[in-house]
Parts: C-alpha cells; sequence; structure tokens
C-alpha cells in the first residue's frame, strides 16, 4: 500500500493500522515541524530596553526640571509645593531603574530595574495628583498653579505605562 500512496504524491505518509483496526494518518512533514520548535525564553529584547532607557531618562530630567520650576515659583507656604527630597528619590529611583535595566541584559536585574521603575513612577504619580490637589488657586497665575504638577502627573502616567508594558513584553514573550 505505501508504494501505491507514493505512486499518487502522497511522499512521506503513511497508513499505520491501530490496535483497534482503524488507520490513523501518520505525516512526516508534521514531525519535522514539531522537533524544529525552540523552547520559549523569556527576556528583555534589547531594542526594548534602549527604548525604556531613553524615556525614563527623558522622564527623570523632566520629573527634576519640574520639581525645580515648581519649587521656585510656588509660595514657600502652599501645601502643594513640592518636596525636593521626595522630587531627588524620584530622579534617583528613576536613575538606578535605567541603569539596572540597562546593565541587565534578559536577567533578573533588567526585571528588577522595570519593577523599580513601575513603584517610582507610581509614587510620583501619586505625589504629583496630590500636589494638584493641594495647590492654592490663584487667579493671576496663568495656566494656572495647578497645571505644572498635573501635567507631570500625566508624564508620570506615561512612564508608568512604559515600564509595566516592558516588563510583560519580557516576562510573557512569545
Amino acid at each position: 500500500m505505501p508504494a501505491t500512496l507514493q505512486s499518487l504524491g502522497a511522499r512521506g505518509t503513511a497508513f499505520k493500522a491501530a490496535t483497534s483496526g482503524r488507520a490513523s494518518l501518520s505525516s512526516r512533514p508534521q514531525q519535522a515541524q514539531q522537533q524544529r520548535r525552540a523552547p520559549v525564553c523569556h527576556g528583555l529584547e534589547p531594542s526594548v530596553a534602549a527604548a525604556v532607557t531613553q524615556q525614563a531618562i527623558a522622564y527623570a530630567v523632566t520629573l527634576g526640571a519640574e520639581g525645580a520650576f515648581s519649587y521656585t515659583s510656588v509660595p514657600a507656604g502652599d501645601k502643594g509645593r513640592p518636596q525636593i527630597p521626595l522630587i531627588g528619590a524620584g530622579v534617583a529611583g528613576t536613575a538606578v531603574a535605567v541603569a539596572l535595566v540597562k546593565g541587565g541584559g534578559d536577567g533578573p536585574l533588567a526585571s528588577a530595574g522595570l519593577i523599580l521603575g513601575f513603584a517610582v513612577a507610581g509614587a510620583m504619580l501619586a505625589a504629583s495628583a496630590k500636589r494638584a490637589v493641594d495647590l492654592e488657586y490663584t487667579d493671576g497665575d496663568w495656566p494656572g498653579p495647578k497645571v505644572w504638577p498635573a501635567t507631570m502627573g500625566l508624564i508620570s502616567f506615561f512612564a508608568l505605562s512604559v515600564f509595566w508594558q516592558a516588563f510583560f513584553s519580557a516576562a510573557f514573550a512569545k
């Protein structure tokens, strides 16, 4: 029977009789395809690591600049005035996250950097939102004193999203 199938162009296909009397179709190309599968390796791709580090550096610079600007422009007695140690911790934490992501390759250090960056961006988002709520409104200040911490909160959300997406792309890579 295999000779007849080969003459019909069904090379590599053979019928095997099962013990129950049913015939099953076995295909060699299917077996070869299954053998070529490689195990899935989770890790941070170099292009993703480069994108995360670039965006995180821009975030740290923006965070520091906004904190310095708001510190000089908001009156000393206002509850919404930025706290320099908190802003400094945000910039330093983001810098450490960048160093871990950049130096960690596709190992656990890169994942630790992404988690740290996510935590720092989340903390800065919460601090910016609190500052925006606590700032007192003055009519003479344009575009309004709340716009700077609110904008920094939005930028912190974007940074949070960058770290989140990079972590999950590394953790669940196909």
